[in-house]
């Protein structure tokens, strides 16, 4: 087999066809990393917001039993009040 003499622009334009595509592969794994971060913050993220709402379910729960028992003690003091004949202060 003849030997072919390879000249400057040959050798250049081989480097340059080994490099081709190398910047999508970079690309790629840079992507993976990415979504692997977004994934991790968006978990991170999603449990501070149901520990919120579980804080703020359990203050609604409080409310909402204190409140039950204002309305039971205006009925227990009405019943009094019927009872003993007071007049009303509605």
């Amino acid at each position: 087999m003849a030997k072919k003499n390879i000249t400057i622009n040959d050798l250049a334009t081989m480097v340059q066809r080994g490099f081709n595509g190398v910047d999508e592969r970079f690309e790629k794994v840079a992507t993976k990393e990415q979504v692997g971060d977004f994934e991790k913050w968006t978990k991170e993220k999603i449990n501070k917001i149901e520990n919120r709402l579980e804080k703020v379910e359990k203050k609604l729960i409080s409310v909402d039993e204190k409140i039950s028992d204002a309305g039971k003690l205006e009925t227990r003091v009405d019943y009094l009040e019927n009872v003993l004949a007071l007049p009303n202060k509605k």
